[in-house]
């Protein structure tokens, strides 16, 4: 995750900390996971490609969810420009405020950001949504682009209590 992905999710995890907890069980260590709890794995070697709004994405992104049923917001944030390429859409603060607000009115959302380095791109790929039992949770879905790490991460789902 590139610093300002990070920034992003630091912020919506500070937030979410206090109404939120992570799905995975933290008494029980899978196979992806170290002794600290972490997952760790290498992104899954979905292919990644360029979508029609700037953005990295696979055919299996959204998981054969029905996306009619989410309101939709892409933004570029990609610091590396030619200069020909359209200005970027990045706004950090509405990024943060369609996030948290869908989330406290609990409404299906998906919000794709898109960042990028001199050597790599990476799209986050969020859903705001009930899990299958109704708790309503944020899925993460990283698409990345770079030198050895092309493929699809998921970051652990965050749910509410």
């Amino acid at each position: 995750m590139d610093f300002m992905g990070l920034k992003i999710f630091s912020l919506l995890f500070i937030q979410l900390m206090f109404i939120g907890t992570s799905c995975s069980n933290s008494t029980q260590i899978s196979e992806n996971t170290n002794q600290n709890n972490v997952e760790t794995s290498s992104p899954k070697k979905e292919k990644v490609f360029w979508g029609e709004h700037g953005e990295l994405t696979s055919t299996e992104i959204t998981q054969k969810r029905d996306m009619s049923q989410y309101s939709q917001k892409y933004f570029d944030c990609a610091e590396v420009r030619l200069k020909t390429a359209p200005k970027s859409n990045c706004d950090e603060n509405e990024i943060q405020s369609i996030i948290w607000q869908n989330w406290l009115d609990k409404k299906k959302t998906y919000v794709v950001i898109t960042r990028n380095s001199v050597d790599a791109f990476a799209s986050n790929h969020i859903f705001i949504e009930p899990d299958e039992s109704g708790k309503w949770c944020i899925v993460w879905r990283i698409a990345r682009s770079a030198m050895n790490a092309n493929g699809i991460d998921d970051v652990p789902k965050i749910i509410s209590v």
